[in-house]
């Protein structure tokens, strides 16, 4: 059974941006669940992604050389595709978009956070996601 959150995929390595978007996500009003956030001391971590990975509706892929390069990234979008998932790539540097990933329409936060940020949160609403239309955005 899925809810209406989003599960955030990413790199360790690109945990400044993963937080801050997710922190911006959620004040914006829609549901998010990220690794750093969200799993409580104590908890197994392959089981507790597992689960919100199952309990998600949405799984956010933030795409950069790192993530592209990252097993863990590989198994969250194998089973989001899997699980038949909505998927939304995020390109936060440019890199190979994985084979998988290609025919998905993504968004481009590379140039422009805010101008990606709008684009993202109009896709949520669009999802049935996001029911809230104003936000406070975290500073980078």
């Amino acid at each position: 059974m899925s809810s209406n959150k989003v599960f955030i995929s990413y790199s360790r390595k690109d945990t400044a941006f993963a937080l801050t978007l997710a922190h911006d996500v959620r004040a914006a009003g829609a549901e998010i669940w990220i690794d750093q956030l969200d799993i409580r001391i104590g908890d197994l971590w392959d089981v507790a992604i597992e689960n919100a990975l199952s309990n998600a509706s949405c799984v956010l892929i933030i795409l950069s050389p790192f993530s592209v390069a990252s097993e863990n990234v590989q198994d969250e979008i194998a089973f989001a595709l899997d699980s038949q998932k909505t998927i939304i790539p995020v390109i936060l540097e440019p890199c190979s978009i994985p084979f998988r990933l290609r025919r998905w329409m993504h968004i481009d936060f590379s140039k422009d956070y805010e101008a990606g940020f709008e684009h993202l949160m109009s896709a949520l609403t669009s999802a049935g996601i996001n029911n809230q239309p104003s936000r406070e955005m975290a500073t980078c």
